[in-house]
């Protein structure tokens, strides 16, 4: 083994040949590769074209696919700083925690209302059985 490689990365050897292969690394690509590619993609009018692009570029049809979602989705927007599958926090904003806990308060108080509700109409039916009137007249 050569010294640039470390012994603690997965890898196969073929058999037939006698030689190593080591797994493939992730790609990673920028938004403006991206864009760029998906508008010259869109240039090409015959499915040659394309292909000879893709080739060109070496990126698979389905990578190109995956980038065309990635910009319906707005992810690929210049100022976007959205990350695909990523989503936003309430807590990740200062400004956003006062109106977050405000909110808590709004949903305790709701579930509070419904407990009073429920016991108001038990005491209804309660007095109806019982015919007791609950008017103070």
């Amino acid at each position: 083994m050569s010294e640039d490689q470390s012994s603690s990365e997965p890898r196969s050897i073929d058999d037939a040949s006698g030689t190593e292969s080591f797994p493939p690394k992730q790609r990673r690509y920028r938004k403006a590769y991206k864009l760029r590619l998906i508008e010259l993609a869109d240039a090409c009018t015959a499915p040659s074209e394309l292909a000879s692009l893709l080739l060109k570029e070496d990126v698979h049809s389905s990578t190109l696919a995956e980038f065309r979602r990635q910009k319906a989705r707005g992810i690929l927007e210049p100022n976007s700083d959205k990350v695909a599958g990523a989503k936003a926090s309430v807590h990740d904003s200062p400004l956003l925690k006062p109106l977050a806990a405000a909110d808590q308060e709004v949903r305790r108080l709701r579930r509070e209302l419904e407990k009073a509700q429920v016991l108001l109409d038990l005491q209804k039916k309660v007095a109806d059985l019982m015919r007791i009137s609950l008017d103070r007249e």
